[in-house]
C-alpha cells in the first residue's frame, strides 16, 4: 500500500512539473510582453514566512480554486532561460500589497528584489512604479514570486515580462490630480500653522487645528496612494506602504467627523453626536484590524466583513450629519456655506458605498474614478469651509465696526451734552457771579470815596485787590469751561495774553517765540487747565524769586506733543528743588494730564520745559 502512494505522488509530481514550462527570453524584441502566468505553477500558503509549499497547480486550474480563508500568500514558480541582453521587467497589472522575487538555488531562496520600501534600497526594484521588478539578464533557473494579501484579501494576478515598464494611463492622470490637490492642501497646511502661531482668527482655534490636520493627512494619503511619497520605514518593514496609507485614511475620516461636529456645533448628546462617536469607535477598531495579522479563520472572516463594510458605515454617518445640518443649521448663512462641502463628501461616500451595498462585493482599494471623486469632494469641502470662515469673520468685523460706531456716537452725544452743560454753567457764572463781583467792586469803590480814614482806605484797597483777583479767577474758569477753546491755538493765545498782562505790570520784559504748531489740534479741558495752571505757577515764581530782567516763552510741537519752554536770565529759583511745593504741584498736575516737566541746567538764570501729549 505504501508503494502505491509513493508511485501516485511520484506520477503526480511529474505531471505538475510538466505543467511548469520553461520560459525562454530571446525574442522579446518582436513582442511587447510575454504572459508568464500561463507557463507557471501556483500554490497558496497560510504563512508569510519564506517556506516553499509542497504542491503547485497550473494557472488554469489554480484560478478556479477558492482560496482558503487563512491563505495569506500566493507562490508562483517559473523556470526562466534568458538570452536577452537589455533590461527586462517583471510586473503585474493588478495592484498587490507586496510582490517579492526569489531565485531557487537548491532548497535555498535568494532574494532578487521586491516592491515596497525596497524601491529605494535594492537595484532590482524600480522606483515610483508599483509591482515592477527588474530581472537579471543572461540568467537561467527557477524563480519564485511571492504575492502577499492586502486587507485580508488575496488576489491571483497575471504576471508579465517585458523590456518596457507597463504604465496605467489612468494612474498617471490620477497622480496629476493628486499632485495638484495635495500641493494646494500643503499650502493650506502651512497657512493654518502661521494662523495658529500668530493667533489670527482667534474665534476658530479648534476648527483651525482640525482643519490643519485634515489637510496634511489628506495630502499625505493622496500622495502615498501612488508612491509619490513612501511612508514605509526601513525600521518597520513589516508594514507595507498600502497598510500605512490605509491607516492615515482611517485617521483622516475620524478627523473629518470631529471637524464637522465642531464646525456645525453638533451636540454630543444629539443623535448626530452619537453617530459621530460611533464613527470614531468604528474607525479606531478598523485601524487595530488593519495593523493585526489574524490567523484564525473566524477572525479573518470577521476582519473581511468589517473592512468591506467600512464604506457603508462611513456613508451612514455622513448621511446623519447631513440630515442634522439640514434640520437644525440651515437658517444661518455660515452653516449653509459649510454644508456644501459636507454634502459633497457625503455624495463621495455614497458613490463608494453604493456598489458594495448593491452587489455585496469585496472592496479593498478605491477604484480610480472613486478616488478622483473623493479628491474633488475634499477640494469642494476645503473651499466651502474657507469661504464660510472668511464670511463669518467679515460679518463679525462688520458687526464690530457697527458696535464701535454706535459707541463712538454715544460718546459724541455724551460729549455734546457735557459741552452744553459747560456752556450753561459758563453763561450762568458770567451773568450771575460776574455781575455780582462787578457790583461789589463798584460798591466798594463808592464806599472808599466816602471814607477819609487812611487805614480804612488801605483795607478797602486790599478788598478791591481781592475782588480783582476773584474776577480774574472767574474769567479763567469761564475760559476753561468754554468748549470752543479746546484747541491748541486758543491755549497758546491765552497763555501769551496772560504772560503779556502779567509781566506788563512788572519790571520783567516778556518775550515769546511760536514755532511750528498746529493750532487746530484739540486738547481736552482738563489738560488745558492743568497746563495753564502750571505755566501760571512758573510765571509767578519767576516774578517772585528769579530777579530776572527778561523772560522767554517758546511754543513748539512734536507730532502729538506740545512743548512749552520758560527761560529767564535771573539767579534761579531755590524753591525748584526736590522738596519745593511748586515743583510738587506742577509734577502732580502734569502727571495727571499725561505729561511731565524737565529742569534744564543753564549757565545763568533758569530753564523749565513742559511736555504734554495732546
Amino acid at each position: 500500500m505504501k508503494n502505491f502512494y509513493f508511485v501516485f505522488f511520484f506520477i503526480l509530481s511529474v505531471v505538475l512539473q510538466a505543467q511548469q514550462q520553461e520560459i525562454v527570453l530571446d525574442r522579446l524584441h518582436d513582442e511587447n510582453e510575454i504572459n508568464i502566468s500561463q507557463k507557471s505553477v501556483f500554490a497558496y500558503s497560510g504563512s508569510e514566512e519564506n517556506i516553499i509549499p509542497g504542491n503547485f497547480t497550473a494557472y488554469s486550474d489554480f484560478e478556479k480554486i477558492t482560496p482558503p480563508v487563512q491563505a495569506k500568500v500566493i507562490w508562483q514558480k517559473l523556470r526562466l532561460k534568458s538570452h536577452y541582453q537589455d533590461t527586462l521587467y517583471l510586473f503585474t497589472r493588478q495592484r498587490t500589497a507586496k510582490m517579492e522575487l526569489f531565485q531557487l538555488k537548491g532548497n535555498r531562496l535568494v532574494s532578487i528584489g521586491h516592491t515596497g520600501y525596497a524601491n529605494r534600497l535594492l537595484n532590482a526594484s524600480v522606483k515610483n512604479h508599483f509591482n515592477v521588478i527588474m530581472l537579471p539578464t543572461n540568467e537561467e533557473g527557477e524563480y519564485l514570486l511571492k504575492f502577499s494579501s492586502e486587507r485580508y484579501v488575496l488576489n491571483l494576478p497575471e504576471t508579465y515580462i517585458s523590456p518596457y515598464i507597463y504604465q496605467i494611463q489612468e494612474v498617471e492622470k490620477i497622480s496629476m490630480i493628486s499632485l495638484i490637490v495635495s500641493g494646494f492642501q500643503f499650502c493650506l497646511f502651512f497657512i493654518c500653522i502661521i494662523f495658529i502661531t500668530m493667533k489670527w482668527f482667534r474665534d476658530y482655534p479648534k476648527l483651525l487645528v482640525f482643519f490643519t490636520l485634515i489637510n496634511i493627512t489628506d495630502a499625505v494619503y493622496f500622495l502615498s496612494r501612488y508612491n509619490i511619497i513612501i511612508l514605509e520605514s526601513p525600521v518597520f518593514t513589516f508594514y507595507t506602504n498600502s497598510q500605512i496609507w490605509n491607516i492615515i485614511g482611517d485617521v483622516n475620516v475620524m478627523l473629518y467627523y470631529v471637524f464637522f461636529a465642531a464646525f456645525f456645533n453638533i451636540p454630543w448628546k444629539s443623535v448626530a453626536g452619537w453617530f459621530v462617536r460611533f464613527g470614531l469607535i468604528f474607525w479606531t477598531i478598523q485601524i487595530f484590524i488593519e495593523l493585526s495579522s489574524f490567523t484564525s479563520p473566524a477572525w479573518i472572516s470577521f476582519a473581511k466583513f468589517y473592512l468591506n463594510n467600512a464604506s457603508v458605515a462611513d456613508c451612514m454617518i455622513m448621511l446623519v450629519i447631513v440630515l442634522y445640518i439640514i434640520r437644525f443649521r440651515m437658517e444661518e448663512k455660515f452653516y449653509r456655506i459649510g454644508f456644501i462641502g459636507a454634502f459633497a463628501l457625503f455624495l463621495s461616500t455614497l458613490e463608494i458605498a453604493l456598489p458594495h451595498i448593491l452587489n455585496f462585493s469585496d472592496w479593498t482599494n478605491l477604484p480610480f474614478f472613486s478616488f478622483g471623486m473623493l479628491q474633488m469632494a475634499c477640494v469642494v469641502n476645503i473651499f466651502s469651509v474657507v469661504t464660510a470662515i472668511i464670511y463669518d469673520y467679515l460679518e463679525k468685523e462688520k458687526e464690530s465696526r457697527k458696535m464701535k460706531l454706535k459707541l463712538v456716537k454715544q460718546e459724541i452725544d455724551k460729549l455734546n451734552l457735557l459741552n452744553r452743560e459747560r456752556e450753561r454753567i459758563s453763561h450762568d457764572m458770567h451773568d450771575d457771579l460776574g455781575a455780582g463781583i462787578s457790583a461789589m467792586k463798584l460798591q466798594t469803590e463808592f464806599i472808599r470815596r466816602k471814607i477819609n480814614d487812611e487805614n480804612v482806605r488801605n483795607d478797602i484797597d486790599e478788598l478791591l485787590k481781592t475782588t480783582e483777583d476773584l474776577n480774574l479767577s472767574m474769567r479763567e474758569m469761564l475760559w476753561n469751561l468754554n468748549s470752543g477753546n479746546d484747541n491748541l491755538g486758543d491755549l497758546i493765545k491765552y497763555i501769551d495774553r496772560y504772560g503779556e498782562q502779567f509781566f506788563g505790570k512788572t519790571n520783567i520784559i516778556y518775550h515769546k517765540e511760536i514755532g511750528d504748531v498746529r493750532y487746530d489740534n484739540s486738547i481736552s479741558a482738563d489738560k488745558r487747565r492743568n497746563l495753564f495752571l502750571c505755566i501760571k505757577e512758573a510765571f509767578n515764581n519767576c516774578y517772585k524769586h528769579s530777579g530776572a530782567s527778561n523772560v522767554f516763552v517758546e511754543f513748539h510741537q512734536n507730532m502729538k506733543e506740545i512743548i512749552i519752554t520758560i527761560k529767564d536770565d535771573g539767579t534761579g529759583i531755590p524753591e525748584y528743588s526736590s522738596e519745593g511745593n511748586g515743583m510738587k504741584n506742577m509734577k502732580t498736575r502734569m502727571e495727571a494730564s499725561e505729561g511731565f516737566f524737565v529742569i534744564h541746567p543753564v549757565p545763568e538764570g533758569f530753564s523749565l520745559e513742559f511736555r504734554m501729549t495732546l
